[in-house]
């Protein structure tokens, strides 16, 4: 930690910021080591093909394609939370099995999108030298990463999870996607009055709508018997 303190006189400070995230890295890493180990690995001994049938299917071509689905479905669930469900077993997200279910177009635009978002932080990144652009820079920088940390462990891709959906899983990476938006929103309407009013006013409508779905849901979990009722209605091919 102390070393983390140390000032370097070269682009303010660049490098004792960077020291301190190599630091965080390093202290998540020998986190996630240590639970490795107390867990004596990440696998399931039986899972449960109700909870994740992806994960108990014996085909590893529609097990890539519909945990790409997934993917694509958790990016649509940050960007437009409109249909929020706890139960997502069974046959709620039916396999996908060729490249042609169009179901697929939904990762490929959330693939998309990351992956223009890296290249825009990456090229401010590189050529913006500003204290104040180069701030903001790294706070996009910071954003993009803690969002891929936090939404790698539930892509079953490192190791499988015993649930197919989770929007409770989206706590974190939701952090990250708006600081992003935060950062990218400000940075391109900073010197532009109307733009930055204009912007402002959006995220503030989507704040609003957001907040209006989030008291309805609240509304939702007021009994057992509320929420297994509105869900179920909503959700006719899980248990």
């Amino acid at each position: 930690l102390c070393l983390t303190r140390v000032r370097f006189s070269v682009q303010g400070g660049t490098i004792s910021r960077c020291l301190r995230m190599v630091v965080v890295l390093v202290v998540g890493a020998a986190a996630c080591a240590a639970r490795l180990w107390y867990t004596q690995g990440t696998q399931i001994a039986r899972m449960d093909p109700y909870s994740n049938p992806i994960a108990a299917s014996d085909d590893s071509y529609v097990r890539i394609l519909s945990y790409s689905l997934v993917h694509g479905l958790y990016m649509k669930l940050l960007v437009w939370p409109w249909f929020l469900c706890y139960d997502y077993s069974m046959d709620a997200v039916p396999l996908v099995r060729t490249l042609q279910d169009v179901r697929l177009l939904c990762p490929v635009a959330g693939y998309l999108a990351l992956f223009q978002t890296i290249c825009l932080v990456v090229h401010r990144l590189r050529w913006y030298s500003s204290r104040a652009s180069r701030l903001l820079a790294e706070g996009s920088a910071i954003g993009v990463g803690f969002f891929i940390l936090s939404f790698l462990p539930m892509t079953n891709i490192l190791f499988p999870i015993g649930t197919l959906v989770a929007e409770r899983l989206l706590y974190m990476p939701s952090i990250g996607m708006l600081v992003i938006v935060v950062c990218v929103t400000y940075f391109e309407t900073r010197k532009q009055l109307w733009m930055q009013a204009s912007a402002w006013a959006f995220l503030f409508g989507v704040l609003v709508f957001w907040w209006a779905l989030c008291y309805q849901r609240v509304s939702d979990w007021r009994s057992v018997e509320q929420i297994t009722l509105v869900d179920g209605l909503k959700q006719l091919r899980s248990t």
